[in-house]
């Protein structure tokens, strides 16, 4: 097989001469040249450890081809042989490039044999380095992924823990919405509230101005006024005679007592009336009665028009006569039926608030008499009254012209009449009249002769007239009333013609005075004065204007009486809206055809309330707002304050 094998071979040599010589000679002196070769690679690795011959040469076996020692040898016999019968037969020629190859080969397999372990003890130690790193890592990351899993499972309730979270912050975000929502607004209503204290701020500046101006203007106007009035020598004279006065009575009393003798001035006492008792539906049924008013407040009187016949009736008499309209009078409505009838006596106020007690006659018989400035007739009780009224006339005086020396009978007649049907008429005569010590001689008496169940149920012995001569009811010629007389007698000198009430609560300290005024009950101010107008016989003068809580109400044009004989302040109703719509809880109440309101409003939070008489701001005491306190339950009072209605013009401040 071996000599196959050669032949073969040296037959393949043959073909290619050329080819063997570079491919196979390397090959067949691998056997001769591995001796020199490993002698030769030997000292290029010093540093490999020698080895023991016996593994020496075991390893070399070893790295021969086979897998038993036979075919080892067989396979080295036949690499050798083969290697001699190729250089015997020339087939493969050593030459320098086999030798440079096996060199090369040789140097391979001794850095394969001698390095390979070192380089593999290497590449198996580094290896194993970074297995053990990705071994650590990948445990590391094993260790992490697991305590992931654990934390997650600790987790297990965030869901409900993050709904609770959810709402909790969504409450809270309702909750911060409100809250943002409330400090918006109240930002909103500071600034509003700011802009609102400025355009206020603008608008009392504008108002202190417009005052400013117009105190300017009416203290010029008033300053022209008094200059004018200085240049009157009365006005002057009067201003000295005053002065005078006043020196006088300072320095002494008993002399001013004295003076006051002698220049005839008079001041007298008002004394109350015991059986006044306030009613507020009753004193305005007794001013819509005398002054012809029609009640523009609903309630139980109203204004009807009323016809009066006059003509012959009977068998036999002719038919004809004539019929008379006379306006609108005062009834009172029922409130079933709503028909209407005469105003009974019993719901007029008859009894006057203030008597004043006047001595008539010689010897004097004093009675006390309603003072009233607003009419002018002075009329009494007399004994010419029927027995059937003055048998029932208890705590009355009654005159009795008889018995006066001084008296002296007219033939003039008086008739006092309203609306109602209400009436007053008798004689009339001249006697001497004292009123606080000032004599007025011939002064003309109304003796009642006649008197209406109104009148009659008045607690006073007649009436004083105060106002002017022009509405006196005397026929066939009006009488000069008691100041006229005092006037005309010189009773009140040149340039004091003058009276003064002074009408206060209590009623003790109210008294009237003639012919001066009286300084004390000044308290230092300084009398205001407006002239009158008496064209309708009233003190009439001008009101332009009232005045609510400092606020200006203008009323051009309109004006007002003063009357003592009344107990309520008369007013148009839309300024009477304005005064009870600043008091909380205040009503019309229809039942008392007025203004009523709660009784427990305390009196400082009660408005300021003022009118003006000329160019004077007078102000109502707040506690006289109050008028009645109506004890039906409801709580309320009556306003001191009520409405004029349609039948006047003018106000009424009684």
């Amino acid at each position: 097989m071996a000599s196959r094998i050669a032949k073969s071979a040296i037959g393949a040599a043959r073909a290619r001469p050329s080819l063997l010589t570079r491919t196979a000679a390397p090959a067949l002196s691998t056997a001769f040249t591995t001796s020199s070769a490993r002698r030769e690679a030997a000292p290029q690795v010093p540093q490999v450890p020698q080895k023991d011959p016996k593994d020496a040469a075991k390893s070399i076996l070893d790295s021969l081809p086979g897998s038993s020692l036979p075919s080892k040898v067989g396979i080295l016999s036949a690499g050798a042989g083969l290697s001699v019968a190729a250089i015997s037969n020339e087939i493969y020629v050593v030459n320098e490039e086999s030798i440079i190859f096996l060199s090369m080969l040789t140097i391979y397999w001794g850095v394969y044999t001698y390095l390979g372990p070192m380089y593999k003890d290497f590449s198996d130690g580094y290896a194993s380095k970074i297995k053990n790193i990705l071994n650590s890592a990948r445990e590391d990351h094993t260790n992490a992924v697991k305590s992931r899993i654990n934390n997650v499972k600790d987790l297990g309730g965030v869901i409900d823990i993050t709904k609770d979270l959810f709402a909790v912050s969504k409450a809270r975000l309702r909750e911060t919405a409100q809250l943002e929502a409330q400090a918006y607004e109240a930002e909103q209503k500071t600034a509003l509230a700011a802009e609102m204290k400025t355009v206020l701020d603008s608008w009392v500046r504008y108002e202190g101005q417009v005052k400013q101006r117009q105190q300017k203007e009416l203290a010029e106007s008033i300053i022209a006024k008094i200059t004018k009035e200085l240049e009157n020598p009365k006005t002057l004279d009067q201003i000295l005679k005053q002065s005078v006065a006043d020196v006088e009575r300072i320095l002494s009393p008993d002399l001013s007592d004295n003076m006051a003798s002698a220049h005839k001035f008079a001041k007298g006492k008002l004394i109350n009336n015991p059986a006044y008792k306030a009613n507020g539906l009753k004193s305005y049924a007794r001013a819509a009665i005398r002054y012809n008013i029609k009640p523009t407040i609903d309630g139980p009187l109203c204004a009807i028009n009323k016809v009066a016949h006059q003509g012959k009736f009977g068998p036999g008499k002719a038919v004809g006569g004539r019929t008379t309209m006379h306006g609108h009078v005062l009834a009172k409505k029922d409130p079933t039926s709503g028909q209407t009838g005469e105003v009974p006596a019993t719901d007029v106020e008859e009894n006057a608030l203030y008597l004043v007690p006047v001595a008539i006659g010689t010897p004097a018989q004093t009675l006390n008499l309603d003072f009233d400035t607003g009419s002018s007739d002075l009329w009494v009780w007399s004994t010419e009254l029927p027995a059937t009224t003055t048998k029932n006339a208890k705590g009355h005086t009654i005159f009795n012209p008889t018995k006066s020396s001084t008296f002296e009978k007219t033939a003039s007649t008086w008739k006092i009449s309203y609306g109602d049907g209400s009436s007053a008429s008798g004689d009339v005569g001249t006697d001497t009249v004292n009123i606080g010590g000032l004599i007025i001689k011939q002064q003309a008496v109304e003796l009642a002769k006649t008197l209406s169940s109104s009148f009659a149920s008045g607690q006073g012995d007649g009436l004083l007239g105060l106002a002017f001569g022009s509405i006196n009811t005397v026929t066939p010629k009006p009488v000069a009333t008691p100041v006229e007389n005092m006037i005309a007698q010189d009773d009140i000198k040149p340039g004091e013609e003058l009276f003064t009430a002074f009408l206060s609560q209590p009623t003790a300290d109210s008294f009237y005075t003639f012919g001066f005024i009286d300084q004390d009950s000044l308290g230092g101010q300084t009398p205001a004065y407006a002239p009158v107008d008496n064209s309708q016989g009233f003190w009439m003068f001008d009101s332009a204007s009232a005045n609510l809580n400092g606020e200006t109400i203008a009323r051009s044009g309109n004006k007002a009486i003063a009357d003592t004989g009344t107990t309520l302040c008369l007013i148009d109703d839309e300024t009477l809206a304005k005064i009870y719509g600043t008091i909380p809880g205040a009503k019309i109440d229809s039942s008392q055809q007025g203004w009523v309101f709660p009784k427990s409003t305390p009196a400082d939070t009660l408005p300021s309330v003022g009118f003006a008489v000329g160019d004077t701001v007078f102000y109502v005491q707040k506690a006289d707002l109050a008028f009645q306190d109506l004890n039906d339950g409801s709580g309320n009072v009556f306003g001191g304050i009520q409405s004029r209605g349609s039948g006047q013009d003018f106000d009424i401040l009684g």
